[in-house]
Order: structure tokens, then C-alpha cells, then sequence
């Protein structure tokens, strides 16, 4: 084996169906010897095509290399001291499938050795960049005295050609509910049909209304299941079917096509809106179940969508870990078949009172993986202020189409979002040469924007010294001192980010009350932001806005904060339209707030309280990308200028209070 041959073989860590990538494969030699008579051979992957004239090579004396029937060949020698480069670009298949990856190989024969260098790039599949309609909602309620000019919710949206459909609930506040249909080119403008209702109540158990659950077409025909409510209010799920959208006929003589579930199972008193899709010859249906307390998603199948076999797994997605955004109840999914693999979008309801959507992703639609809320409530005075659930999701030319149901607080409307499907966050590509005996060497890069253990006191962070107050480094801390009771300041080093981890460890060096914890989203007069505190064993999160303070979670008692003078760590992130927070590695909580995104400040942020004044400190300061890898690449961080602002307060914890019983929320089955 000779000494100091080694080779690699690199591209790029992730794409998209139709991506170009381009891959090197490297050779070197450090030893004293020429290697003669090395061969690369590097079959490319069926779904690769060879980008013409793209194969570039480091000459050598005696090289050759060429592409020939989906084979890329070099041969030549490797001089002692030097290395060798071979590039050339391929094109991706519109056909891989999202979320999946591909493997390329490389063999290289040379010194008496054959190995195989390998790169694995990763198809995209992450759902990112979340984008709200404008004019939001996009459908309305119908004129005064028509029989949807109170609500108009719970979509079911087909892409047929180039036309849009849309099935939707809709009911006139005194008379029980009906399912209409819309039609749009764009997805946005939605005239309604002349023949609205296209399917009212008629049956026994569908006497206090029906709701749209999904639509397929399949064999000429549209097929939907929904579900309808008796005289007492329990709901049922019945089939449909249609040649045009418009005439629809009951399946199963009218009858419902599941029935809640034996007494004392978790679907024991509802099975409501069902989502429908159909793989080879089964159709698979996921629906909401509800036991008189919580709803949940379970899943059957069928061969004919009448008989359904219900799925001895149930429920496969039970409610979230408790403060999460779906830890009350998860209800209304819609399926949508992602690659090789299933999204479920469904609704999750959650404390303090929100109703809000996001997804979960499956490989079997059997075992399900939590994604993240991904539509939180909107701000004051929107058209989903109260509510942003019941979605309806397409792929649609790589993108994700969403229309959902926004709730206001009086009435519900129908909004439009759309959303990119984004390469996943993969790992880095290793940039090393992996020697021949040292086969499967990795080395880790760490990827952290920015860095202070405080040890360094002109670090930046800023430094000053007033009758209300100090700021500085004390002892390799960083120290706000509060001078003053009832008084506030806010530091940042001038550390910018958009989506990012940020962590620091904090206490106070006496009292049980004081206030400390992250200040982010910040604009540039300071106007905007958003704050997490802890103060005793609460934590909450505010947002600032102008001279108003809203608070995304008020104060709440968690047994996970040190109390006291002890060292609390406290860490946010921020993703997109999502903050989580935890302490102590404890998850805390999880909110949705949409307001301010984009490249801002991140800082430190303390409070005195209203009867003395209060020293805190604070240590090992950390801002991190949401992970290492192509997903960290995409984030932007930079570094401005060190700030101060002082004041004013967020409204404060004043005394200790219980924390909610959880027997005593409020229950939302029928909204």
C-alpha cells in the first residue's frame, strides 16, 4: 500500500428534483513515490443524468478519462507531491422523490488497492418559507340572507387541469350546516357555484348538519367522505359520489360508513372529519375520534370506501406533550402524500386558548413523527385572530398550497398561505481526504454564529455605569445591575439572526423576585421585540409592539426553574413563525407568533422588582444556527453594533398563583 495515497469524493449535501450537482473526486499523494496505473470508475445513479461536456480532469502526463453510457472513467498516475481533480456535472431527475436521497460511488483501483469513496445527497423535503396571503381571507361569507353568510370553513381543495375546486362547510347561523362548492384558476379568486348547496342534510343522523371531509377523484367519479351530526349532536362519517362535483349520491343507502367506536374507547362519542386518499387498490382514511374529553386521529382502510377496517393502532396521533401546541386536542387532518413519504396536517388546540395547524410525517401512515405548528393564530384584528385551523394542503409544482379556516372570534372565514419545499438540513459535506488506512475517519465542524463566555472584558459587549444602573463584566460574568427598583435594561452585543438556538445562563445574586432572560427580534429603534422571562419558578413570553406589550404566554409556573440565587440555563428558538423555549433542558413551551421575522438583535434583558433593586448576572452566552449543516447555511447571522435600552416593563409577576387545572379548560368540539 503506498504511503500517503488518499482519496475522496465529494458533492453537494442536498437538492431538489431537477437540481444540478456537481462532484469531485479527489486523488492526492503526499508520499515520495508516484502511484502508476490508478483507475476511477463511477457508475452514475439511474436517476443522474450526465451533464454534456461537464468532465474536467487534472492533466497528468499519461491521464485519460472520458464519459461513455452513464460511466465516468479516469486512469493516470498520481505524481508524488501532487493531486489530482476530477469534476463533472449531472442533472437530477424531476422524478426522485422528495425526502429521499441518493448514494454515488466511486471505485478507485491504485497501489495495489480497489476501495469505493461514496457521497449520499439528500432530496428536499423540509417545508419551509411560509407566505400568507395578503388579502386574506379569500373566501368570504355569502351575501345577506344566503345559506353561508354567517361561517364558511373547513376546506377540501382538488387540483383538477387548471382548475381549482373547492368543497367547504358553510351555514347561515340558525339552520344546520351545508357543504357548497368553489372553483378558482389561481387559487385565490373563488366564485361559487350556481348550484350551492351541492349537498345538504337528509338522513337521520345528519339532521344538525354535515362538514366536508376530503375529496378524490378516482375512476371517473369524486368521491367524498364527510361527516354529519344527529339530534343529539354525535357525528358520523358517510360517503358520496359525484360525476361532476356539483350531483352528488349517498353511498351505503344513506347510511354512515363508520360509527364512533365501543364504549370506553378513545372515539367512543365522535368520529368526525375524514381524509381520504387511496394507494393501489385501499383507500386509507385518517379521522378525528373524540371520548367526550379529548379528540384524536385514528386510521382505517377499505377496498370499496364503505367497509372500513379500523386500525388496531389507534390512535396514531394522540395529543402533544403537555404546553405544546396540540397538547388539548388534535382534530380536522388532511393527508397529502409527500414523496416516499405521507404528510398529516391537522388542527391542534392548546393553552392559553389557540387553535392553530401544523403537520406530522410518516413513512407507513401508521407511525407518525411530529413536524411543528406551522400556522399559528394570527394577530389582533385578523381574519384568523381566533383560530387558524381546518387546512387543506396540495403539491403543487413543488409548492405547498394551504387554504385553512380562520376564526376571528365572531365567524369563520377561508384564508390562502403557501409554503416552499426546501432541501433538507443534512449534514456537511466532510471537506477532508480520507486516507486509505484510515477508512470511516470523520471530523465534526462545529457551527456557533456567535460566542461569549464573558472571560474577555472587551469582548463587546457594552459596559456602563449610571445611578440607575450597571453594566459590565464582573468575575467572567456579564452583570445587569439594577440599581433602582421597578426599572429595566436591555443589552445585545449586536448580534443579528434569523432563525437560530440562543442560550445563556443566568441568576440573581439575591431576592427570590427579579426578573432576567433573552430579548429578541429586535428592530432598529427598539420598537419591536420579543422578550422570554423567568422571575421566581414563572416563565413568560412577551411581544413589544409600539407601546403595547402582548403576552404570547403570561406567567406560568413550571417546577423546571431553579428558585432563588440558583443558576437557571435558559434557551430560545426561534424557527421561523415558532418560539421554543426551554430551561434547565426542560421543555417549557411552544408558541406561534408571525410578527417579526427576519435578520434582528439578540440580547440580555433584566428587571428589578417593584421593592428593591437587584443585581444579575449572567454567563456562557451562545447563538447556534437551528443545526449544523447545509439547513445552518441557509441562516443568516451577522455582527453590528453593541445597544442598550432601558425600560419600560413588560407587565410583571406580582404574587404567586396556581397553575391551571386542566379539568376545568374549555372544550372546542363544535367550533
Amino acid at each position: 500500500q503506498p504511503i500517503g495515497f488518499s482519496t475522496k469524493i465529494v458533492s453537494d449535501p442536498s437538492a431538489m428534483p431537477g437540481d444540478p450537482l456537481t462532484y469531485t473526486i479527489s486523488l492526492s499523494n503526499s508520499g515520495a513515490t508516484d502511484i502508476t496505473g490508478v483507475r476511477v470508475t463511477d457508475a452514475l445513479p439511474g436517476v443522474m443524468l450526465y451533464n454534456s461536456d461537464s468532465l474536467t480532469a487534472t492533466a497528468t502526463p499519461d491521464s485519460s478519462f472520458g464519459y461513455s453510457s452513464g460511466v465516468v472513467t479516469w486512469t493516470g498516475t498520481v505524481s508524488a507531491g501532487s493531486s489530482v481533480d476530477i469534476t463533472f456535472g449531472c442533472t437530477l431527475s424531476q422524478a426522485v422523490p422528495f425526502r429521499s436521497s441518493v448514494t454515488n460511488s466511486a471505485v478507485i483501483n491504485g497501489g495495489g488497492e480497489t476501495i469505493t469513496r461514496t457521497v449520499t445527497t439528500n432530496i428536499g423535503g423540509d417545508v419551509c418559507g411560509l407566505t400568507m396571503y395578503g388579502a386574506n381571507p379569500v373566501l368570504g361569507v355569502g351575501t345577506a340572507s344566503t345559506w353561508d353568510d354567517d361561517d364558511v370553513y373547513g376546506p377540501a381543495v382538488l387540483r383538477q387541469g387548471e382548475t381549482y375546486m373547492m368543497w367547504y362547510t358553510g351555514d347561515d347561523g340558525s339552520n344546520p350546516s351545508q357543504i357548497g362548492l368553489a372553483t378558482s384558476s389561481d387559487g385565490i379568486n373563488w366564485p361559487r357555484s350556481g348550484s350551492n348547496p351541492v349537498l345538504s342534510p337528509s338522513e337521520w343522523w345528519e339532521t344538525n348538519g354535515i362538514r366536508v371531509g376530503s375529496v378524490v377523484s378516482d375512476s371517473g367519479l369524486f368521491h367524498m367522505w364527510y361527516h354529519g351530526f344527529d339530534s343529539s349532536s354525535a357525528s358520523r362519517i358517510g360517503y358520496a359520489t359525484s360525476p361532476d362535483g356539483t350531483n352528488w349520491t349517498r353511498q351505503n343507502d344513506g347510511d354512515p360508513v363508520l360509527q364512533p367506536g365501543t364504549s370506553g374507547s378513545w372515539e367512543d362519542e365522535d368520529v368526525s372529519f375524514p381524509a381520504v386518499t387511496k394507494i393501489g387498490s385501499t383507500y386509507h382514511m385518517w379521522y378525528g375520534g373524540y371520548d367526550g374529553t379529548v379528540t384524536r386521529i385514528g386510521h382505517a382502510t377499505s377496498s370499496n370506501g364503505v367497509s372500513w377496517t379500523r386500525d388496531p393502532a389507534n390512535p396514531i396521533i394522540d395529543i402533544g406533550p403537555i404546553g405544546t401546541w396540540d397538547w388539548l386536542g388534535a382534530y380536522g387532518p388532511q393527508i397529502l402524500r409527500f414523496g416516499n413519504e405521507y404528510m398529516l396536517w391537522y388542527s391542534g388546540e392548546t393553552l392559553p386558548l389557540a387553535w392553530q395547524t401544523g403537520y406530522a410525517t410518516s413513512e407507513d401512515g401508521v407511525n407518525w413523527t411530529r413536524g411543528r405548528l406551522f400556522i399559528p393564530e394570527g394577530g389582533s384584528g385578523t381574519f384568523d385572530a381566533n383560530g387558524a385551523d381546518y387546512p387543506s394542503v396540495i403539491l403543487d409544482e413543488n409548492v405547498l398550497r394551504i387554504w385553512y379556516s380562520g376564526h376571528d372570534g365572531s365567524r369563520y372565514t377561508i384564508g390562502y398561505a403557501t409554503a416552499g419545499v426546501c432541501s433538507p438540513r443534512a449534514p456537511s459535506v466532510n471537506d477532508v481526504y480520507l486516507p486509505l488506512v484510515m477508512r470511516g475517519f470523520d471530523i465534526q465542524h462545529p457551527c456557533v454564529h456567535y460566542s461569549d463566555s464573558f472571560g474577555d472584558s472587551s469582548s463587546g459587549w457594552p459596559v456602563q455605569d449610571e445611578s440607575n444602573g450597571r453594566l459590565g463584566y464582573v468575575g467572567g460574568q456579564y452583570q445587569i445591575w439594577l440599581k433602582q427598583p421597578s426599572i429595566g435594561w436591555s443589552v445585545t452585543p449586536g448580534a443579528l439572526a434569523t432563525d437560530f438556538a440562543v442560550e445563556v445562563s443566568a441568576r440573581r445574586t439575591s431576592g427570590a423576585y427579579g426578573t432576567y432572560g433573552i430579548v429578541f427580534g429586535i428592530n432598529e429603534d427598539w420598537s419591536e421585540r420579543y422578550q422570554v422571562h423567568i422571575d421566581a419558578n414563572y416563565y413568560s413570553i412577551w411581544r413589544r409592539s409600539g407601546s403595547t406589550w402582548t403576552a404570547l404566554r403570561d406567567w406560568t409556573s413550571s417546577g423546571y426553574i431553579n428558585t432563588g440565587t440558583d443558576w437557571n440555563h435558559l434557551e430560545v428558538i426561534r424557527d421561523g413563525n415558532i418560539i421554543v423555549v426551554y430551561v434547565n433542558d426542560h421543555y417549557l413551551t411552544t408558541v406561534g407568533d408571525r410578527n417579526f421575522t427576519g435578520l434582528r438583535r439578540i440580547g440580555l434583558v433584566g428587571y428589578s422588582p417593584d421593592d428593591s433593586a437587584r443585581d444579575i448576572r449572567f454567563d456562557d452566552f451562545v447563538l447556534d444556527p437551528i443545526d449544523c449543516g447545509t439547513g445552518a447555511g441557509r441562516v443568516t447571522c451577522d455582527l453590528g453594533e453593541p445597544e442598550i435600552r432601558q425600560g419600560p416593563l413588560p407587565p410583571m409577576l406580582l404574587r404567586p398563583f396556581p397553575p391551571l387545572n386542566v379539568s376545568e379548560r374549555p372544550n372546542r368540539t363544535e367550533r
